[in-house]
């Protein structure tokens, strides 16, 4: 065995540890309309508005100064923004002398979560609030306060009747954010392997969940991270496709 396999055996172990044990949790949110009063925008401040095909441009250029800021969260391409688009998602912008500073995302279908790699099921009458960014200069001006006015005052008269959002139970900055939007904890729900037998564990009042993977995907999952420690070798694994 050479001293290259040597080295990379306890790091092989030790991600093989960290995927037999793994877990995620993901906190979910609701806000019940309920006839409530949104925030409203200020006369003379930022616009909020929806977001047209027609502003893809504009969008790319904030998705750009993300990519360049954001150490954890990456923002999607263009494509992928357009793509959404056309599935029937809708993104609310707020707009700052002619210059996009944040968005939100919503969706009115079915969604899968990678974090947790499961999709969220939603009712009729639900939204789910998914992707969110406003600049870091702009942190104090209400950003998302002000997305969340705008899609409601054109999703309410529609007869929707709840938004759902989650964050990372790690992420405080998120949940303190979100708290302050006066959400409401629905529950956590819990992934992970307990040896190769994927659990989930949802503890969320009326908001159902779909597991995505098993314990096939285990393997995928495991054999695709340990691939990237053995440069040039292209054995294949459990779950690969041939062509």
């Amino acid at each position: 065995m050479t001293d290259e396999a040597q080295m990379l055996k306890p790091r092989m172990l030790k991600r093989i540890i960290r995927y037999l044990f793994s877990t995620t949790r993901m906190v979910f949110y609701e806000y019940p309309y309920n006839g409530r009063d949104p925030w409203q925008a200020p006369q003379d401040g930022p616009v909020f508005r929806a977001l047209e095909p027609s502003d893809l441009d504009k969008l790319s250029e904030l998705l750009d100064v993300q990519r360049d800021c954001e150490p954890v969260f990456k923002p999607i391409d263009i494509q992928e923004a357009a793509l959404r688009l056309e599935k029937g998602e809708l993104c609310y912008v707020c707009e700052d002398e002619g210059e996009f500073i944040g968005y939100s995302w919503f969706t009115k279908k079915d969604k899968y979560i990678p974090e947790i790699e499961s999709t969220i099921l939603l009712g009729q009458k639900d939204l789910y609030l998914y992707n969110s960014y406003r600049l870091k200069d702009h942190r104090h001006r209400n950003v998302l306060g002000g997305n969340l006015s705008a899609a409601r005052k054109h999703l309410v008269p529609q007869g929707f009747a709840r938004e759902i959002t989650a964050t990372m139970d790690w992420n405080k900055a998120s949940r303190e954010a979100v708290r302050k939007l006066n959400f409401v904890v629905s529950g956590i729900v819990t992934t992970g392997y307990l040896l190769t037998f994927r659990y989930l564990i949802n503890t969320c009042r009326d908001i159902a969940f779909r597991n995505e993977t098993g314990t096939f995907g285990f393997y995928r999952k495991m054999f695709g991270r340990l691939r990237l420690l053995m440069p040039g070798d292209h054995r294949v694994f459990p779950g690969d496709t041939m062509k």
